[in-house]
C-alpha cells in the first residue's frame, strides 16, 4: 500500500506541480493529504497574485481534486502543526521517479498531453517545471525525454 504524504498550498499553486502530485495520487504512486485549509491558502495565494482568476473555477478545481484522490482531506490535526516538516517538492518528485520511474514517467506524459491550449513540446514542459522550482526533477527527467 502507497504511503501517504501531506500537500501543502505551496505544492498545490503552482498548478503544474499540482498537477503532477495529483497524477501520481491518482495513479496510487502515495495517497495525497490535504485540509480544507490548505485548499483556502493556495486558492487566497493565486488570487492575491493572480485576481483576474474566477473564484468558482477554482472552487471547481478544489472540488475535482477532492473527488480524484480517496480519502484526501484530513481533519483533526491541528495538535500535529508545530512538529510538521514539509519536504522540498523537489526533493519528493526525485524521490518518487526512483521508487517508480515508469509510473512517474507515464503521469507526466499524461499530464503534458493534455495540455492543448497551448501544447507543450517535452522541452517546453520541462521548462515550465523549472521554472516553477522543479529544477532536479526537470533535469532528472531529461532522461526520459523520448517517452514524456
Amino acid at each position: 500500500m502507497a504511503y501517504a504524504a501531506l500537500l501543502d498550498a505551496n505544492v498545490l499553486y503552482p498548478a503544474p506541480v499540482r498537477d503532477i502530485l495529483l497524477q501520481l495520487a491518482v495513479a496510487d504512486v502515495f495517497r495525497a493529504r490535504w485540509s480544507a485549509h490548505i485548499h483556502s491558502e493556495w486558492i487566497e495565494a493565486l488570487l492575491r497574485n493572480e485576481p483576474e482568476r474566477d473564484r468558482a473555477k477554482l472552487e471547481r478545481t478544489r472540488e475535482m481534486m477532492d473527488a480524484a484522490t480517496r480519502d484526501a482531506i484530513v481533519t483533526g490535526y491541528e495538535h500535529l502543526i508545530p512538529a510538521l516538516e514539509l519536504p522540498d517538492p523537489d526533493d519528493f518528485l526525485l524521490g518518487q521517479r526512483n521508487l517508480a520511474p515508469g509510473v512517474v514517467c507515464q503521469c507526466i506524459s499524461k499530464i503534458r498531453k493534455r495540455l492543448t491550449n497551448p501544447p507543450y513540446t517535452v522541452e517546453q514542459y520541462l521548462v515550465t517545471l523549472t521554472r516553477c522550482g522543479l529544477v532536479g526533477t526537470a533535469a532528472e527527467l531529461q532522461q526520459f525525454i523520448t517517452v514524456l
